[in-house]
């Protein structure tokens, strides 16, 4: 039998090297399961509270991070919206009515789109 290497590999009785447990952590992903955004990436958010100045909103995918969409516009606690990333000061993420979104609000206020409609 031939001698180990410790962690990168073990000489066969042949002379060649195998690769031990270390092939393995090439596989492994420590990548941390919090979604990072860019300004401008559009995210699906259920709105949560009413806040002075705006809502608070749940984030996609069971982010557990603050989010909070600054408006003036009447929104439905329990909606689905859609919102822009804005930006994000380390603690709370600022998000922006999309521009379809803005425009769906806009024809729901003058009655021109069923608010049953998606």
């Amino acid at each position: 039998m031939g001698a180990w290497l410790g962690n990168t590999g073990r000489t066969d009785d042949d002379g060649s090297r195998t690769k031990t447990f270390m092939q393995n952590q090439d596989t492994n992903d420590f990548s941390s399961p919090i979604q990072e955004y860019k300004p401008g990436d559009i995210m699906k958010c259920r709105i949560q509270t009413r806040h002075s100045g705006g809502y608070s909103l749940a984030l996609p995918d069971q982010d557990i991070r603050d989010a909070f969409l600054p408006t003036s516009v009447q929104l439905r606690e329990g909606d689905e919206i859609e919102v822009l990333f804005v930006c994000s000061d380390g603690k709370r993420i600022f998000c922006s009515l999309s521009d379809d979104e803005f425009k769906r609000r806009i024809q729901l206020k003058t009655g021109q789109l069923d608010q049953s409609t998606p």
